[in-house]
Protein backbone atom coordinates (compact mmCIF):
# COMPACT_ATOMS: atom_id res chain seq x y z
CA UNK A 1 0.00 0.00 0.00
CA UNK A 2 1.11 3.53 -0.72
CA UNK A 3 2.48 5.61 2.17
CA UNK A 4 0.31 8.39 0.42
CA UNK A 5 -2.85 6.34 0.41
CA UNK A 6 -1.79 5.57 3.84
CA UNK A 7 -2.18 9.33 5.07
CA UNK A 8 -5.24 10.01 3.09
CA UNK A 9 -6.99 7.30 5.16
CA UNK A 10 -5.68 8.41 8.66
CA UNK A 11 -7.19 11.79 7.49
CA UNK A 12 -10.42 10.33 6.89
CA UNK A 13 -10.58 8.88 9.77
CA UNK A 14 -10.18 12.03 11.33
CA UNK A 15 -12.46 13.99 9.43
CA UNK A 16 -15.36 10.95 10.67
CA UNK A 17 -14.14 11.02 14.13
CA UNK A 18 -15.54 14.83 14.18
CA UNK A 19 -18.91 14.62 13.01
CA UNK A 20 -22.52 14.30 14.05
CA UNK A 21 -23.81 16.15 17.14
CA UNK A 22 -20.16 17.37 17.82
CA UNK A 23 -21.02 20.63 15.46
CA UNK A 24 -23.91 21.71 17.46
CA UNK A 25 -22.08 24.31 19.44
CA UNK A 26 -19.06 26.05 18.82
CA UNK A 27 -16.94 25.24 22.00
CA UNK A 28 -18.14 21.59 22.21
CA UNK A 29 -17.54 20.81 18.37
CA UNK A 30 -13.20 22.67 19.12
CA UNK A 31 -13.39 20.69 22.52
CA UNK A 32 -14.73 17.40 20.31
CA UNK A 33 -12.20 17.67 17.38
CA UNK A 34 -9.10 18.15 19.46
CA UNK A 35 -10.15 14.80 21.63
CA UNK A 36 -10.69 13.11 18.25
CA UNK A 37 -7.51 13.89 16.94
CA UNK A 38 -5.64 12.57 19.92
CA UNK A 39 -7.91 9.41 19.58
CA UNK A 40 -6.86 9.35 15.82
CA UNK A 41 -3.09 9.00 17.32
CA UNK A 42 -4.00 5.65 19.28
CA UNK A 43 -5.17 4.30 16.20
CA UNK A 44 -2.24 4.70 14.17
CA UNK A 45 0.63 4.34 17.25
CA UNK A 46 3.60 6.59 16.21
CA UNK A 47 1.60 8.71 14.12
CA UNK A 48 1.67 12.56 14.96
CA UNK A 49 -0.70 15.27 13.45
CA UNK A 50 -0.21 18.71 14.18
CA UNK A 51 -1.82 22.17 13.04
CA UNK A 52 -1.20 26.06 13.20
CA UNK A 53 -5.13 26.47 13.91
CA UNK A 54 -8.53 25.01 13.74
CA UNK A 55 -11.92 26.54 13.09
CA UNK A 56 -15.37 24.80 13.20
CA UNK A 57 -18.04 26.36 11.81
CA UNK A 58 -21.49 25.43 13.76
CA UNK A 59 -24.07 26.49 10.51
CA UNK A 60 -22.03 24.51 7.52
CA UNK A 61 -20.61 21.98 10.06
CA UNK A 62 -17.42 22.12 8.32
CA UNK A 63 -13.94 21.61 10.37
CA UNK A 64 -11.09 23.66 9.07
CA UNK A 65 -7.46 22.86 10.23
CA UNK A 66 -4.44 25.41 8.78
CA UNK A 67 -0.65 25.01 8.54
CA UNK A 68 -0.87 20.65 8.60
CA UNK A 69 1.53 18.05 9.57
CA UNK A 70 0.65 14.31 9.44
CA UNK A 71 3.61 12.34 10.55
CA UNK A 72 3.03 8.56 10.11
CA UNK A 73 4.75 5.68 12.35
CA UNK A 74 8.00 5.40 9.57
CA UNK A 75 8.49 9.06 10.27
CA UNK A 76 6.75 10.68 6.91
CA UNK A 77 5.80 13.48 6.73
CA UNK A 78 2.82 15.12 4.61
CA UNK A 79 1.63 18.89 4.62
CA UNK A 80 -0.80 20.82 3.62
CA UNK A 81 -1.45 24.51 4.19
CA UNK A 82 -4.82 23.14 4.92
CA UNK A 83 -7.75 20.50 5.54
CA UNK A 84 -11.27 21.26 5.27
CA UNK A 85 -14.36 18.29 6.28
CA UNK A 86 -18.09 18.99 6.19
CA UNK A 87 -19.54 15.48 7.43
CA UNK A 88 -22.79 14.36 6.08
CA UNK A 89 -23.52 11.45 9.17
CA UNK A 90 -21.31 9.67 11.25
CA UNK A 91 -20.48 6.89 8.29
CA UNK A 92 -20.23 10.03 5.21
CA UNK A 93 -18.42 13.42 4.57
CA UNK A 94 -20.15 15.24 2.18
CA UNK A 95 -17.48 17.03 1.39
CA UNK A 96 -13.04 17.23 2.11
CA UNK A 97 -10.49 20.23 0.45
CA UNK A 98 -7.31 19.73 0.75
CA UNK A 99 -4.74 23.21 -0.03
CA UNK A 100 -1.64 22.97 -1.07
CA UNK A 101 -0.46 19.53 -0.46
CA UNK A 102 3.18 18.53 -0.26
CA UNK A 103 5.56 15.40 1.00
CA UNK A 104 8.90 14.14 -0.06
CA UNK A 105 8.97 10.12 -0.47
CA UNK A 106 12.02 8.47 -1.19
CA UNK A 107 13.91 11.90 -2.67
CA UNK A 108 11.00 12.52 -4.69
CA UNK A 109 8.85 15.37 -3.93
CA UNK A 110 4.72 15.57 -4.29
CA UNK A 111 3.14 19.04 -4.63
CA UNK A 112 -0.83 19.19 -5.07
CA UNK A 113 -2.53 22.47 -5.40
CA UNK A 114 -5.95 21.33 -4.35
CA UNK A 115 -8.00 18.13 -3.54
CA UNK A 116 -11.92 17.84 -3.65
CA UNK A 117 -13.51 14.91 -2.18
CA UNK A 118 -17.53 14.55 -2.36
CA UNK A 119 -19.27 12.44 -0.52
CA UNK A 120 -16.79 9.99 0.62
CA UNK A 121 -18.48 6.73 2.39
CA UNK A 122 -16.82 6.13 5.70
CA UNK A 123 -18.50 2.59 6.12
CA UNK A 124 -17.13 1.14 2.79
CA UNK A 125 -14.56 -0.90 4.51
CA UNK A 126 -11.64 0.34 2.83
CA UNK A 127 -10.13 1.46 6.90
CA UNK A 128 -9.45 -1.40 8.90
CA UNK A 129 -9.95 -1.18 12.04
CA UNK A 130 -8.76 -4.02 14.28
CA UNK A 131 -8.13 -4.00 18.00
CA UNK A 132 -8.50 -0.48 18.05
CA UNK A 133 -5.89 -0.03 16.00
CA UNK A 134 -5.69 1.01 11.68
CA UNK A 135 -4.69 -2.36 10.30
CA UNK A 136 -4.81 -0.98 7.04
CA UNK A 137 -6.74 1.13 3.79
CA UNK A 138 -7.83 -1.13 0.69
CA UNK A 139 -8.03 1.64 -2.21
CA UNK A 140 -10.42 -0.71 -3.89
CA UNK A 141 -13.30 -0.36 -1.12
CA UNK A 142 -13.08 3.38 -0.72
CA UNK A 143 -16.50 4.79 -2.60
CA UNK A 144 -16.97 8.37 -3.33
CA UNK A 145 -18.83 10.48 -5.87
CA UNK A 146 -16.21 12.77 -6.89
CA UNK A 147 -12.33 13.21 -6.25
CA UNK A 148 -11.12 16.14 -8.17
CA UNK A 149 -6.71 16.25 -7.89
CA UNK A 150 -5.74 19.37 -10.00
CA UNK A 151 -2.01 21.45 -10.48
CA UNK A 152 0.06 18.27 -9.52
CA UNK A 153 3.83 18.86 -10.19
CA UNK A 154 6.38 16.04 -9.04
CA UNK A 155 10.14 14.93 -9.42
CA UNK A 156 10.57 11.19 -9.07
CA UNK A 157 13.71 9.61 -7.19
CA UNK A 158 15.60 9.51 -10.83
CA UNK A 159 14.56 12.96 -11.67
CA UNK A 160 11.62 12.41 -14.14
CA UNK A 161 9.97 15.47 -13.84
CA UNK A 162 6.05 16.31 -14.80
CA UNK A 163 3.16 17.78 -14.00
CA UNK A 164 -0.77 17.55 -14.60
CA UNK A 165 -3.19 20.08 -14.50
CA UNK A 166 -6.68 17.98 -13.62
CA UNK A 167 -7.31 14.06 -12.50
CA UNK A 168 -10.58 13.17 -11.87
CA UNK A 169 -12.61 10.41 -11.14
CA UNK A 170 -16.54 10.04 -10.24
CA UNK A 171 -18.59 7.93 -8.72
CA UNK A 172 -15.96 5.36 -7.42
CA UNK A 173 -16.62 2.10 -5.89
CA UNK A 174 -16.78 -1.80 -6.56
CA UNK A 175 -19.16 -2.67 -9.17
CA UNK A 176 -20.36 1.06 -9.61
CA UNK A 177 -19.11 3.25 -13.35
CA UNK A 178 -16.79 5.06 -13.23
CA UNK A 179 -15.46 8.58 -15.37
CA UNK A 180 -12.22 9.34 -15.52
CA UNK A 181 -10.68 12.38 -16.69
CA UNK A 182 -6.96 13.82 -17.17
CA UNK A 183 -6.23 17.01 -18.41
CA UNK A 184 -2.59 18.88 -19.26
CA UNK A 185 -0.01 15.84 -18.67
CA UNK A 186 3.80 17.04 -19.22
CA UNK A 187 6.45 14.89 -18.36
CA UNK A 188 10.35 14.99 -18.59
CA UNK A 189 11.25 11.44 -18.38
CA UNK A 190 15.17 10.95 -16.90
CA UNK A 191 16.81 8.25 -18.66
CA UNK A 192 20.71 7.49 -17.92
CA UNK A 193 21.71 6.55 -21.91
CA UNK A 194 22.61 9.47 -23.56
CA UNK A 195 21.15 8.48 -26.87
CA UNK A 196 17.55 8.47 -24.61
CA UNK A 197 18.19 12.60 -23.14
CA UNK A 198 15.38 14.56 -23.82
CA UNK A 199 12.50 11.76 -24.11
CA UNK A 200 8.97 13.27 -22.95
CA UNK A 201 5.54 12.69 -22.82
CA UNK A 202 2.46 15.35 -23.40
CA UNK A 203 -1.23 14.66 -23.50
CA UNK A 204 -3.96 17.10 -23.63
CA UNK A 205 -6.80 15.26 -22.23
CA UNK A 206 -7.51 11.25 -21.76
CA UNK A 207 -11.02 10.32 -20.48
CA UNK A 208 -12.48 7.26 -19.98
CA UNK A 209 -15.84 7.26 -18.97
CA UNK A 210 -18.43 4.15 -18.29
CA UNK A 211 -15.68 1.52 -16.72
CA UNK A 212 -15.34 -0.39 -13.03
CA UNK A 213 -12.00 1.54 -12.08
CA UNK A 214 -12.46 0.09 -8.67
CA UNK A 215 -12.46 -3.36 -9.98
CA UNK A 216 -9.50 -3.06 -11.70
CA UNK A 217 -7.66 -1.48 -8.30
CA UNK A 218 -8.73 -4.69 -6.80
CA UNK A 219 -7.25 -6.67 -9.54
CA UNK A 220 -3.89 -5.19 -8.61
CA UNK A 221 -4.50 -5.10 -5.11
CA UNK A 222 -4.83 -9.33 -5.30
CA UNK A 223 -1.62 -9.17 -7.66
CA UNK A 224 -3.47 -10.38 -10.81
CA UNK A 225 -3.46 -8.20 -14.07
CA UNK A 226 -6.31 -5.36 -14.22
CA UNK A 227 -8.44 -6.11 -17.12
CA UNK A 228 -11.91 -3.81 -18.03
CA UNK A 229 -15.30 -5.79 -18.10
CA UNK A 230 -16.91 -6.42 -21.45
CA UNK A 231 -18.24 -3.72 -23.11
CA UNK A 232 -16.02 -1.25 -21.22
CA UNK A 233 -15.44 1.64 -20.98
CA UNK A 234 -18.45 2.99 -22.46
CA UNK A 235 -16.42 6.01 -24.07
CA UNK A 236 -12.65 6.47 -24.13
CA UNK A 237 -10.87 9.62 -26.09
CA UNK A 238 -7.19 10.70 -26.14
CA UNK A 239 -6.40 14.02 -27.17
CA UNK A 240 -3.03 15.64 -28.09
CA UNK A 241 -0.30 13.54 -27.78
CA UNK A 242 2.97 14.46 -27.77
CA UNK A 243 6.15 11.84 -27.12
CA UNK A 244 9.50 10.92 -27.53
CA UNK A 245 10.47 8.05 -25.62
CA UNK A 246 13.38 5.89 -26.01
CA UNK A 247 14.72 8.22 -28.08
CA UNK A 248 11.86 7.47 -30.60
CA UNK A 249 9.58 10.32 -31.72
CA UNK A 250 5.82 10.07 -32.42
CA UNK A 251 2.42 11.76 -32.02
CA UNK A 252 -1.40 11.35 -32.14
CA UNK A 253 -3.70 13.81 -32.82
CA UNK A 254 -7.42 11.77 -31.61
CA UNK A 255 -8.33 8.79 -30.08
CA UNK A 256 -11.98 7.60 -29.58
CA UNK A 257 -13.55 4.66 -28.97
CA UNK A 258 -16.96 3.70 -27.77
CA UNK A 259 -17.96 0.46 -26.00
CA UNK A 260 -21.56 -1.23 -25.43
CA UNK A 261 -22.71 -4.71 -24.31
CA UNK A 262 -26.29 -5.43 -25.13
CA UNK A 263 -28.92 -7.41 -22.82
CA UNK A 264 -28.00 -11.00 -24.65
CA UNK A 265 -24.36 -10.77 -24.19
CA UNK A 266 -23.26 -9.40 -27.69
CA UNK A 267 -20.24 -6.60 -27.72
CA UNK A 268 -20.08 -3.67 -30.23
CA UNK A 269 -17.06 -1.24 -30.40
CA UNK A 270 -16.16 1.73 -33.02
CA UNK A 271 -12.80 3.08 -33.04
CA UNK A 272 -11.24 6.02 -34.83
CA UNK A 273 -7.87 7.89 -34.92
CA UNK A 274 -6.21 10.82 -36.54
CA UNK A 275 -3.19 12.29 -37.17
CA UNK A 276 -0.61 9.49 -35.62
CA UNK A 277 2.52 10.70 -36.50
CA UNK A 278 5.31 8.28 -36.00
CA UNK A 279 8.91 9.87 -36.86
CA UNK A 280 11.32 7.23 -39.12
CA UNK A 281 14.41 8.87 -38.74
CA UNK A 282 14.61 8.38 -34.55
CA UNK A 283 13.17 4.88 -34.94
CA UNK A 284 15.76 2.45 -36.10
CA UNK A 285 13.09 -0.32 -36.58
CA UNK A 286 11.43 1.86 -39.74
CA UNK A 287 15.06 2.66 -41.22
CA UNK A 288 14.20 1.12 -44.68
CA UNK A 289 10.42 3.27 -44.78
CA UNK A 290 12.87 6.55 -43.75
CA UNK A 291 15.17 4.99 -47.01
CA UNK A 292 12.58 5.27 -48.88
CA UNK A 293 12.52 9.18 -48.69
CA UNK A 294 9.39 8.88 -45.58
CA UNK A 295 10.73 11.21 -42.93
CA UNK A 296 7.46 10.38 -40.95
CA UNK A 297 4.17 8.47 -41.30
CA UNK A 298 0.94 9.84 -40.92
CA UNK A 299 -1.59 7.22 -40.42
CA UNK A 300 -5.62 7.43 -39.97
CA UNK A 301 -8.14 4.73 -39.43
CA UNK A 302 -11.45 3.45 -38.12
CA UNK A 303 -12.51 -0.33 -36.89
CA UNK A 304 -15.82 -1.50 -35.63
CA UNK A 305 -16.40 -4.43 -34.29
CA UNK A 306 -19.07 -7.10 -33.39
CA UNK A 307 -18.96 -10.19 -30.61
CA UNK A 308 -21.90 -12.24 -31.09
CA UNK A 309 -22.22 -14.07 -27.52
CA UNK A 310 -24.45 -17.20 -28.85
CA UNK A 311 -21.96 -18.29 -31.78
CA UNK A 312 -18.77 -16.97 -30.05
CA UNK A 313 -17.83 -15.40 -33.03
CA UNK A 314 -15.98 -11.88 -33.90
CA UNK A 315 -16.26 -10.19 -36.88
CA UNK A 316 -14.32 -6.43 -37.91
CA UNK A 317 -16.18 -4.98 -40.29
CA UNK A 318 -15.01 -2.17 -41.44
CA UNK A 319 -11.20 -1.97 -40.67
CA UNK A 320 -9.20 0.76 -42.73
CA UNK A 321 -6.05 2.17 -42.11
CA UNK A 322 -4.32 4.74 -44.50
CA UNK A 323 -1.02 5.66 -43.98
CA UNK A 324 -0.64 9.47 -46.22
CA UNK A 325 1.47 9.28 -49.85
CA UNK A 326 2.28 5.66 -48.48
CA UNK A 327 -0.81 3.11 -49.04
CA UNK A 328 -4.56 2.25 -47.75
CA UNK A 329 -5.16 -1.25 -46.48
CA UNK A 330 -9.35 -2.14 -45.65
CA UNK A 331 -10.58 -5.60 -44.31
CA UNK A 332 -13.31 -7.59 -43.05
CA UNK A 333 -12.81 -10.68 -41.25
CA UNK A 334 -14.38 -12.85 -38.87
CA UNK A 335 -12.82 -15.61 -36.50
CA UNK A 336 -14.27 -17.96 -33.27
CA UNK A 337 -13.21 -17.41 -29.77
CA UNK A 338 -13.49 -16.52 -26.21
CA UNK A 339 -15.18 -12.98 -24.95
CA UNK A 340 -11.61 -12.78 -23.99
CA UNK A 341 -8.35 -13.96 -22.88
CA UNK A 342 -7.40 -15.92 -20.29
CA UNK A 343 -4.87 -13.95 -17.96
CA UNK A 344 -3.12 -17.09 -17.03
CA UNK A 345 -2.45 -18.28 -20.24
CA UNK A 346 -2.15 -15.65 -23.10
CA UNK A 347 -1.05 -18.83 -25.70
CA UNK A 348 -4.38 -19.29 -26.36
CA UNK A 349 -4.51 -16.85 -28.95
CA UNK A 350 -3.10 -19.50 -31.21
CA UNK A 351 -4.86 -22.38 -29.84
CA UNK A 352 -8.79 -20.90 -29.23
CA UNK A 353 -9.12 -18.23 -31.97
CA UNK A 354 -9.77 -19.36 -35.19
CA UNK A 355 -10.25 -17.94 -38.66
CA UNK A 356 -13.62 -18.00 -40.14
CA UNK A 357 -12.34 -15.57 -43.17
CA UNK A 358 -10.56 -12.57 -44.31
CA UNK A 359 -10.83 -10.58 -47.02
CA UNK A 360 -7.87 -7.51 -47.63
CA UNK A 361 -7.77 -4.75 -50.00
CA UNK A 362 -4.21 -3.17 -50.61
CA UNK A 363 -4.21 0.49 -52.33
CA UNK A 364 -1.06 1.76 -53.45
CA UNK A 365 -1.24 5.43 -52.74
CA UNK A 366 2.52 6.30 -53.46
CA UNK A 367 4.93 3.30 -52.03
CA UNK A 368 5.31 1.76 -55.27
CA UNK A 369 6.85 5.24 -56.62
CA UNK A 370 9.09 5.98 -53.87
CA UNK A 371 10.47 1.81 -54.29
CA UNK A 372 11.20 2.51 -57.71
CA UNK A 373 12.84 5.98 -57.48
CA UNK A 374 14.92 4.64 -54.68
CA UNK A 375 15.67 1.15 -56.82
CA UNK A 376 16.68 3.75 -59.50
CA UNK A 377 18.79 6.04 -58.05
CA UNK A 378 20.74 2.61 -56.04
CA UNK A 379 21.07 0.85 -59.52
CA UNK A 380 21.97 4.66 -61.71
CA UNK A 381 19.17 4.10 -63.65
CA UNK A 382 15.94 5.83 -65.12
CA UNK A 383 12.68 4.92 -63.07
CA UNK A 384 11.00 2.87 -66.21
CA UNK A 385 14.24 0.79 -66.29
CA UNK A 386 14.54 -0.48 -62.68
CA UNK A 387 10.52 -0.99 -63.46
CA UNK A 388 10.86 -3.18 -66.33
CA UNK A 389 13.70 -5.31 -63.92
CA UNK A 390 11.18 -5.78 -61.27
CA UNK A 391 8.65 -6.66 -63.85
CA UNK A 392 11.03 -9.53 -65.25
CA UNK A 393 11.95 -10.75 -62.01
CA UNK A 394 8.90 -11.50 -60.78
CA UNK A 395 7.82 -13.10 -64.18
CA UNK A 396 10.18 -15.32 -64.02
CA UNK A 397 9.43 -16.09 -59.92
CA UNK A 398 5.59 -16.73 -61.49
CA UNK A 399 6.84 -18.89 -64.07
CA UNK A 400 8.78 -21.56 -61.51
CA UNK A 401 6.64 -21.45 -58.81
CA UNK A 402 4.36 -24.72 -58.00
CA UNK A 403 2.01 -23.10 -55.87
CA UNK A 404 -1.07 -21.45 -57.36
CA UNK A 405 -1.11 -18.92 -54.62
CA UNK A 406 2.86 -17.39 -55.06
CA UNK A 407 2.03 -17.10 -58.91
CA UNK A 408 -1.28 -14.54 -58.19
CA UNK A 409 0.47 -13.13 -55.97
CA UNK A 410 3.88 -12.21 -58.18
CA UNK A 411 0.99 -11.47 -60.82
CA UNK A 412 -0.52 -8.99 -59.08
CA UNK A 413 2.72 -7.13 -58.20
CA UNK A 414 3.51 -7.27 -61.87
CA UNK A 415 -0.40 -5.23 -62.34
CA UNK A 416 0.51 -2.60 -59.64
CA UNK A 417 4.08 -1.87 -61.42
CA UNK A 418 2.54 -1.70 -64.32
CA UNK A 419 -0.50 0.70 -63.21
CA UNK A 420 0.01 2.15 -59.49
CA UNK A 421 -3.48 2.79 -59.02
CA UNK A 422 -4.70 -1.29 -59.05
CA UNK A 423 -5.57 -2.51 -55.81
CA UNK A 424 -4.23 -5.97 -54.71
CA UNK A 425 -7.12 -7.71 -53.14
CA UNK A 426 -6.80 -11.00 -50.43
CA UNK A 427 -9.98 -13.35 -49.86
CA UNK A 428 -9.20 -15.99 -47.39
CA UNK A 429 -11.45 -18.85 -47.17
CA UNK A 430 -11.01 -21.64 -44.79
CA UNK A 431 -13.14 -24.82 -45.30
CA UNK A 432 -13.51 -25.31 -42.07
CA UNK A 433 -12.18 -22.36 -39.13
CA UNK A 434 -8.42 -22.65 -38.62
CA UNK A 435 -6.06 -21.93 -36.09
CA UNK A 436 -2.53 -20.77 -35.49
CA UNK A 437 -1.71 -23.26 -33.86
CA UNK A 438 -3.01 -25.37 -36.34
CA UNK A 439 -0.84 -23.91 -39.08
CA UNK A 440 2.61 -24.80 -37.25
CA UNK A 441 5.40 -27.45 -38.64
CA UNK A 442 2.88 -27.21 -41.60
CA UNK A 443 4.84 -26.86 -45.45
CA UNK A 444 3.85 -23.64 -47.19
CA UNK A 445 1.74 -25.80 -49.40
CA UNK A 446 -0.24 -27.46 -47.05
CA UNK A 447 -0.92 -24.18 -44.82
CA UNK A 448 -1.86 -22.16 -48.19
CA UNK A 449 -4.18 -24.96 -48.98
CA UNK A 450 -5.55 -24.53 -45.08
CA UNK A 451 -6.60 -21.19 -45.67
CA UNK A 452 -8.15 -21.62 -49.21
CA UNK A 453 -6.73 -18.24 -50.35
CA UNK A 454 -6.65 -16.41 -53.19
CA UNK A 455 -5.21 -13.15 -54.85
CA UNK A 456 -6.55 -11.04 -57.55
CA UNK A 457 -6.45 -7.76 -58.55
CA UNK A 458 -8.93 -4.66 -59.22
CA UNK A 459 -8.52 -2.23 -62.01
CA UNK A 460 -9.41 1.37 -60.72
CA UNK A 461 -12.47 2.39 -61.71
Amino acid sequence: MSKAAIAGGIIIVIAAAGGGGYYYASQQAEQALQNRIKQIEKLAPGASLTYAGSNVSVLSKTATLTKVVFKDAKGQEYDAESVAFTPDSEDKLSKVVIEKFHTVIDGGTINIGRIDVNNFDLNSGAIVIADGKIEKIIPSKARFDLLNIQDVNFTAPDKTTGTIGQFEIKNYGLNRQSDQLIKQVNINIANIAAADKGDFLKIGKIQLDGMQFANAVQSIEHRTPPKSSPGEPKFASIDGVEAQLQGKKWALAKFEANNSKESNGDLKSRTTFNGMVINTQTNYALAPINALGYKTLDLSGSIEGNYKHDTSQWSFDPLDINVTNFGNVKASFKFNGPESLSANNPQEIVSKYALVSLKLTLQNEGLVQHLLESSAKQKGVTVEQAKATWIDYFKSDMNNSPIPLQKQGDQAIIDVLTNPKTAIMVDVQPKAPVTAISLMRKSPKEIFDALNATVKTQLPK
